[in-house]
């Protein structure tokens, strides 16, 4: 890898959409079922906006109450180490290596950004990472 500069830390509120998201549980999140106490999970998403007139918009009470969806691809469950590390040195948030390298993949050939975000911090995602294959080798459909 190379040592180039972290570009700087984003506010999640933002963030574009549509966009690919690798978010992690907030610090005060219940472990997801079945996992012990300090267990963390990160969560990988496809954030995409909704129309004024989409009914994905309202609650139960027909309320507008929110102005995107969020489709989950994959998650990650973290129980080893310290669950509660997902900030690295350089203020860079951690990232599952195998949910990362799809998240990159995705990006590039959806043509959106992918995010990491952990509480109100979101970092961009290098879809040219040096450590996944060459885009050449992807097929994408023309």
């Amino acid at each position: 890898m190379t040592n180039k500069p972290n570009p700087p830390l984003l506010k999640t509120s933002d963030l574009p959409m549509p966009r690919l998201e690798l978010r992690w549980d907030t610090e005060d999140a219940p472990p997801p079922e079945g996992y012990p106490t300090g267990t963390k999970a990160c969560r990988y998403l496809l954030v995409v906006p909704l129309g004024q007139w989409d009914i994905r918009r309202e609650d139960e009470n027909c309320a507008q109450v929110r102005n995107s969806t969020e489709i989950e691809l994959n998650s990650t469950i973290r129980t080893g180490g310290n669950p509660q590390l997902v900030w690295l040195e350089s203020n860079r948030i951690d990232t599952p290596y195998r949910d990362h390298s799809h998240a990159c993949w995705d990006s590039h050939v959806l043509k959106i950004p992918a995010y990491a975000t952990a509480g109100n911090y979101a970092m961009l995602l290098d879809p040219t990472e040096p450590n996944l294959p060459p885009f050449d080798s992807l097929k994408v459909a023309p």
